[in-house]
């Protein structure tokens, strides 16, 4: 609380005198935002506990984003400190040191000076180097990225997960510390041809917990891959990568023999043991850009034993193959696209059959006049196996049919919106045993009317929602009613909005559950640069025949701070 609080007053403070003082000098410049947000959260109910706060009572967090520029030197700053949040995984830190909090991956806090052609990256970054090898895991640690002319080269080393002891009272599973290298070397431009050849590491620190029970499976990756990007055209180009990947699920199994391995890879470089997989994976995008008539054909296969070090929750051994068509007429009055190909799961026959996946899908845009338009959509989605037996046989169908006309018109003191939307799905489970009782049809449909003031500062808003799923256990429906209204004061600078929405969900003949929620909200801009707000509602929600008599009603209030500068 001490660090949070220190740390996010003072920064507010100073970005506000330096951007006033920076705003008086040419040569340098300084621009970005900073805020403090605050969330406070109660939880009353009659459930015995059955119902559990889906918040902490009080949260905080900082944000300072800018960027500070000196002719062709700049320096990005990024700052997310978040105030005793932690996930589900990572217990609080009592004693926790000024290291550990900025290094704490609940908060993020990152530089990127860059001269020229030259960056370099400190502290918690996303880095992101192609499609198969590393761009989802935040890290903390530091990189650089060089880039002249067509030369492109960049490292980055750091701590993907830090270090939490299992705790079985307190129903902590522990992770190993982690830490992760990448490199990527080549030519060309991200969007223009180019050749990458890119490697990246990842290993778990096995000393860094104590993991006595051998309960937790340290592992190690390595993956290397080929990036490229070929332009046919001005309109025409192929991009794609190859990737092969040498992971191990457990450091703890035993270490294989060398002259047992199908290829010699250097121990230096990566150790076989027991738990160890070889795979590779590949994907590939042909593309035409048009005004007219456009289209991507994708292909793209993930081995079983594939691993992304960068991805680890990649799903493998599938392969698919999609196109997706374009065109558009009349100056844009009529867009047509589209996506249809196949999906094939359990290539490596490893499992009990192998799966189909059929894909397909189109989307229609119509702009009949400058007030009229409407959107249609349509998707069929089918999966099945290779299995005869009708009991573990696989074969379903989903479909979706959706139309959305939308009218728009100005008038002398008013605009008017209003929008109708229809959708009907259907899923089919055609195994004769047990499809039955999967099977469902889902019908909806939303009556949207919007109301703004052109004169005057105002607006409101009216909807109408309907939902009716029949299932194998009954008819489940759903309805709501929403409306809105806002007003600006003091020549727009106070805007404040006050919402209502009622619903209720029922299956059957049951009796339905109820839920009124009240929203209201106040933002005053204090001059161009600085704004305070105020946001909170007011969930009150009964359950009706499901817990007869039951209840709770939530209250959360959000306040923030904002400067630009």
């Amino acid at each position: 609380m001490k660090i949070f609080n220190s740390l996010g007053l003072y920064l507010f403070g100073a970005c506000i005198l330096i951007g006033e003082a920076k705003a008086q000098e040419k040569k340098f410049s300084l621009k970005g935002n900073t805020g403090v947000y605050s969330d406070f959260y109660s939880l009353t109910n009659n459930t015995n506990g059955n119902t559990l706060a889906r918040r902490p009572p009080l949260n905080g967090r900082f944000v300072f984003n800018a960027t500070l520029s000196f002719h062709k030197f700049s320096l990005p700053i990024s700052v997310l400190i978040f105030n005793k949040q932690f996930s589900t995984v990572y217990p609080t830190l009592p004693n926790e040191n000024l290291w550990e909090f900025i290094s704490n991956p609940g908060n993020r806090v990152g530089i990127a000076p860059k001269y020229k052609w030259i960056e370099l990256q400190l502290g918690s970054h996303v880095p992101r180097f192609s499609e198969l090898s590393i761009g989802d895991l935040p890290q903390f640690g530091i990189g650089l990225n060089l880039s002249p002319g067509k030369f492109r080269l960049s490292v980055f080393s750091g701590l993907s997960a830090q270090a939490i002891q299992p705790d079985s009272a307190r129903n902590v599973a522990g992770q190993f510390k982690q830490r992760m290298q990448a490199a990527k070397i080549g030519f060309g431009a991200e969007e223009s041809t180019h050749i990458y050849l890119i490697a990246a590491t990842l290993e778990d620190d096995t000393s860094s917990i104590q993991n006595t029970k051998r309960l937790l499976m340290p592992k190690k990756g390595l993956v290397t891959t080929i990036d490229y990007r070929l332009n046919l055209g001005k309109k025409l180009w192929l991009k794609g990568e190859i990737a092969g990947s040498a992971f191990t699920r457990d450091l703890q199994s035993k270490k294989i023999d060398s002259t047992q391995l199908p290829i010699d890879i250097p121990t230096q470089i990566f150790v076989f043991q027991e738990s160890s997989r070889l795979d590779y994976a590949s994907v590939m995008t042909l593309g035409k850009e048009g005004k007219i008539v456009g289209f991507q054909i994708n292909a793209k296969y993930i081995g079983d034993g594939f691993y992304a070090v960068g991805y680890p929750f990649m799903q493998t051994d599938r392969m698919d193959i999609t196109v997706d068509p374009r065109i558009s007429l009349w100056n844009g009055k009529f867009n047509l696209q589209g996506s249809v190909g196949k999906r094939l799961n359990n290539l490596s026959g490893i499992r009990s059959a192998v799966s189909t996946q059929l894909l397909g899908m189109a989307n229609l845009q119509i702009n009949f006049t400058e007030k009229l338009s409407a959107a249609a959509n349509y998707s069929n989605f089918g999966f099945t196996n290779t299995i005869a037996n009708d009991t573990f046989k696989i074969n379903m169908i989903t479909q979706s049919i959706g139309f959305s006309p939308v009218y728009m018109s100005n008038g002398k003191h008013n605009s008017h919106f209003v929008s109708f939307t229809i959708n009907k799905d259907e899923f089919r489970d055609y195994n004769i045993v047990s499809g039955s009782t999967n099977n469902n049809d889902m019908f909806s449909w939303m009556l949207n009317y919007g109301l703004s003031g052109l004169k005057k500062p105002y607006k409101w808003n009216l909807l109408y929602n309907q939902l009716n799923n029949q299932m194998y256990a009954g008819e489940l429906r759903m309805q709501s009613i929403h409306t809105s209204i806002s007003y600006s004061f003091f020549k727009k600078k106070c805007l404040t909005q006050l919402g209502f929405t009622y619903s209720e969900t029922s299956l059957s003949s049951n009796a339905p559950s109820v839920q009124l929620l009240t929203n209201i909200g106040v933002k005053y801009t204090l001059n161009k640069k600085t704004s305070f707000s105020l946001a909170g509602n007011i969930n009150n929600f009964s359950y009706g025949d499901t817990k007869p008599g039951a209840s709770f009603i939530e209250n959360f209030l959000k306040t923030s701070v904002t400067y630009q500068f």
